[in-house]
């Protein structure tokens, strides 16, 4: 019998998966004049990211396509759907932006409209008009809404050069994105603001606790002799992470 309920969650769990991914991106890009900015998982979208003044400077829906993005994915038919939503926030944050970060191909229809080309801008204006959007809300639409497309490879590269030159972590990647995604995790979902002195912490933290975990394993190989021969430094969880960071 098939496990509807397993294959049912495959894509939302790679969503959700690549969603934390792309903040964990963004929040170990930002030294320089970012560090003041707070990040906000899981409030304006799937992340938003507010300056040192308090105004919101960016928000960012993640999607994750196998098919070409259309302008039928942003829901522009639905009281709720996308585009409302991202109505909604510009009139309210008159000098935020608004992204839709896509890990999957985004469709030549969308990015010719909100390139600049003029016929296929007309023909999604006039899309949108059928379903109620006023020329004013298509007007700030298309300058306060923009498209980019990300490729998870080069996304993960980036946290791994993070990774790599972080003195603590001995080159331990595996075990310090799995506590980060779970840090993140937890945030979004205690509604947490993060700045990026709290990843740094939060790396320094788990350096530490890789340098003591090392000196453990070590005293137990040389001073304490084990009494099975189970293979050293085996952990339950790494399969679980695998299946997670493969979905």
């Amino acid at each position: 019998m098939p496990d509807n309920a397993s294959s049912s969650a495959g894509p939302a769990l790679r969503g959700f998966r690549l969603q934390i991914l792309y903040t964990l991106f963004r929040l170990i890009e930002a030294p320089g004049v970012l560090q003041a900015a707070l990040y906000w998982p899981e409030t304006v979208e799937d992340l938003a990211i507010y300056g040192q003044d308090g105004l919101l400077r960016e928000a960012i829906q993640v999607k994750a396509h196998s098919a070409s993005l259309t302008l039928n994915d942003l829901d522009p038919k639905l009281r709720h759907g996308l585009l409302r939503r991202v109505l909604e926030t510009l009139r309210q944050n008159p000098t935020a932006r608004v992204w839709l970060v896509s890990f999957g191909p985004i469709g030549e229809e969308l990015v010719q409209a909100w390139g600049g080309d003029g016929p296929a801008r007309e023909r999604v204006g006039g899309k949108l008009k059928q379903v109620g959007f006023s020329p004013e809300d298509i007007h700030r639409l298309f300058k306060g809404f923009d498209f980019e497309k990300v490729d998870e490879a080069q996304v993960v590269s980036r946290i791994e050069a993070f990774f790599h030159n972080h003195p603590l972590l001995f080159g331990q990647s595996r075990h310090a994105s799995a506590s980060l995604y779970q840090w993140l995790y937890g945030a979004a979902e205690r509604g947490e603001r993060l700045a990026y002195a709290d990843l740094i912490d939060k790396v320094g933290s788990i350096g530490r606790y890789i340098q003591e975990r090392a000196a453990h394993i070590q005293t137990w190989l040389t001073s304490i002799t084990p009494l099975d021969e189970a293979p050293e430094d085996v952990n339950p969880s790494d399969g679980l992470l695998a299946e997670f960071q493969t979905s």
